[in-house]
């Protein structure tokens, strides 16, 4: 046990817990060295903390641990989340409150049982399922510890539900034991609530993975072209390349992405060349609305939609992406996917079925944009010519005006 341990320790940080939490099991053993046993144990435990924390360096996204200590209530209040994530993937409006009643029913029958349980004479049959429930516990407390300032919406997270989940299921069996022992039909209530909450919360999830997946598959498009996006707006949420690495304020998806292409497994578009001479065999920019007015916006508070649709000539299809850029710029602030907005017009317009689909659309923030006058520009990537086109505008040039506070 003690060399699986030592794997899980360097494996990932949670590892560690799992010494501690087989300590019931040690302490279980009915032999004349039992304490001597114990010592080694303990004391292999605390050489591998003193080795994993001798090479550990805190990320500075993660924040101070001592917030664990200076905000009790709310970190109690993560821990309790974290508890309830197993049955709670949705968004994080119904997520949190589900999570938090989740978590704490399930800590307060983990209670309960042990409570019921602790004159059961089968100690060899409680004991491994209550070491089950300390390493989920010591899990959602090393958890709490290190990304409890990242707010409750970091505690529902579907990672987290991998080590918090096996407190779920040490409830679960400790109850099957009192059941037996005890003849406690409230069990059966708990159990059935628990798997209500697995169902809806498996429906959610499925729900939240399809929409994910289409995120995923629209940024992935933008990495080929990542060296000409405007680096500025990485950190931004509302970036093209977010869903890649969904952690705002970060963007470290450029050094990633770098490394592949060097090492070959990622292409890097370069020497792009940019045809600045409207071609409308290419497409067309449609329409440019906004939360405001556009030659008034508000860069804190507006956002700015972008419409049109998009081809490549000589019945070479469609294109993969139109990109958005202002005045001068030869870097883009967002882009667009083409192909996910239907003009059905267009196809009847052009005799041309594959242009159903030749349909594009997106909004970005006015944040994107400089403070001042400028002009919006929408290019097609032509990647078989390796160039970008700008698009027409339909009724003259899309011209902005950001206003700062």
């Amino acid at each position: 046990a003690a060399v699986f341990c030592f794997l899980a320790s360097f494996s990932q940080a949670w590892g560690l817990a799992s010494w501690l939490a087989l300590l019931p099991c040690i302490a279980l053993l009915q032999t004349e060295s039992k304490g001597a046993k114990f010592i080694v144990w303990f004391s292999v435990f605390v050489a591998t903390v003193a080795v994993y924390f001798y090479h550990f360096r805190l990320l500075k996204a993660a924040g101070s641990p001592l917030f664990f200590f200076s905000h009790p209530l709310r970190s109690a209040g993560f821990f309790v989340i974290l508890l309830g994530t197993p049955f709670c993937q949705s968004g994080a409006d119904i997520s949190i409150p589900l999570a938090f009643s989740a978590g704490g029913v399930t800590l307060l029958a983990l209670a309960a049982c042990v409570v019921m349980l602790r004159s059961y004479h089968l100690k060899e049959v409680t004991t491994p399922w209550l070491s089950v429930a300390l390493f989920g516990l010591f899990f959602a407390a090393m958890v709490t510890a290190g990304r409890g300032n990242g707010g409750f919406d970091a505690a529902v997270q579907s990672r987290y539900a991998t080590g918090t989940i096996f407190v779920a299921i040490a409830v679960i069996q400790l109850g099957r034991l009192v059941c037996v022992h005890k003849g406690r039909k409230v069990y059966l209530f708990l159990l059935g609530a628990l798997w209500s909450l697995l169902i809806v919360g498996s429906m959610a999830a499925i729900s939240a993975a399809h929409y994910s997946k289409q995120e995923l598959s629209h940024a992935k498009l933008f990495i080929e072209v990542l060296r000409y996006m405007d680096a500025a707006t990485d950190s931004a949420k509302e970036s093209v390349l977010y869903p890649l690495y969904p952690t705002e304020g970060t963007g470290n998806i450029r050094t990633s992405a770098e490394l592949l292409n060097q090492t070959g497994f990622l292409y890097l578009a370069s020497n792009i060349i940019f045809v600045d001479q409207p071609s409308p065999d290419y497409g067309l920019l449609e329409s440019a609305d906004e939360s405001g007015d556009l030659s008034h916006l508000r860069r804190r508070k507006d956002q700015v939609t972008i419409s049109g649709w998009a081809t490549l000539p000589g019945s070479r299809g469609l294109p993969k992406m139109v990109l958005i850029s202002y005045g001068d710029q030869k870097t883009f602030i967002t882009g667009a996917v083409v192909g996910w907005v239907d003009r059905p017009d267009m196809a009847v317009l052009r005799h041309d079925p594959r242009l159903f689909h030749s349909g594009w659309t997106v909004t970005f923030p006015a944040r994107f944009l400089p403070p001042g006058d400028g002009i919006l520009k929408a290019w097609v990537y032509d990647s078989a010519e390796k160039k970008f086109v700008r698009l027409p505008s339909w009724d003259g040039e899309k011209r902005f005006k950001v206003e700062t506070p």
